[in-house]
């Protein structure tokens, strides 16, 4: 998924760096091609990779962190996002 797409998504600003998706973030932070079930935290969300190959993260699972429980998300009607699976595209 595009950087820009979940932060708008999500409303979740992630750090400047040279990537444009999820899994290139992920790369970054970790200095290599991160693992199956490695953990990555920002602030307002932690990143899971749920699967990756040699060359790539594929699935990414999120969990939106920061938000009081039953907090409603703006323009939302209280069910906003929790958990999802975002699969990456070579």
């Amino acid at each position: 998924m595009e950087v820009g797409r979940f932060e708008e998504e999500m409303r979740v600003s992630l750090p400047d760096g040279d990537y444009s998706t999820l899994g290139g973030m992920l790369t970054s932070l970790a200095g290599r091609i991160p693992a199956e079930g490695e953990t990555f935290s920002v602030p307002g969300a932690e990143f899971t990779v749920a699967a990756a190959s040699e060359r790539a993260v594929k699935e990414v699972r999120v969990r939106l962190t920061g938000r009081p429980a039953g907090e409603p998300y703006p323009e939302e009607d209280g069910e906003g996002p929790g958990s999802d699976l975002w699969e990456e595209s070579d």
